[in-house]
């Protein structure tokens, strides 16, 4: 995979331009690296986008593996999400692995409707219960929906997120 020219070849790739070596350039030589190896043994386990976001599973050193969210826009990672404990410069090996993945398995992306998509038709009676599903199935949860639902234009998510234990499956 190296070095060489690439041509677009994916769905995410020709719609948004991400090349490997864009990938290396979000990440450090080593995480870039790291990733790469990560990608080749096969540690992605799943990829699915729903409307402009991705997310995938990368088994990592724990037990569980780790969740990994990106969004792409106009040929740039505008945002990328990692639950594993990286914090240094670039983005973490996981990311560079499903970025790869999506490079070179785009055929591995299950497609899947857009959150809003499936949430438009529903009525009210249909949302409070599904919410309060949610509530029941992930108790961690419910700070967050306390907040939202008392201050819903105000409620600082990126606040909320980072004092939340668990990462968020979307």
């Amino acid at each position: 995979m190296g070095k060489k020219e690439h041509v677009a070849t994916s769905p995410l790739e020709a719609l948004h331009g991400i090349t490997e070596e864009a990938v290396q350039h979000y990440a450090t030589e080593n995480s870039f690296h790291r990733g790469m190896q990560c990608y080749i043994q096969g540690a992605v386990l799943s990829l699915t986008r729903r409307g402009g976001q991705l997310v995938a599973e990368v088994q990592g050193s724990q037990y569980e593996p780790y969740m990994v969210r990106l969004f792409v826009e106009a040929g740039e990672l505008a945002e990328a999400e990692c639950s594993c404990p990286y914090e240094w410069d670039g983005i973490c090996k996981h990311i560079v692995a499903v970025l790869l993945a999506c490079i070179y398995d785009s055929d591995r992306i299950e497609e899947r409707p857009a959150i809003e998509t499936l949430l438009a038709p529903l009525d009210r009676d249909q949302l409070h219960t599904i919410l309060l599903r949610l509530s029941d199935l992930r108790p961690d949860l419910l700070d967050l929906m306390e907040r939202l639902a008392l201050d819903p234009e105000n409620c600082d998510l990126d606040e909320v997120m980072s004092t939340s234990r668990s990462f968020l499956h979307v």
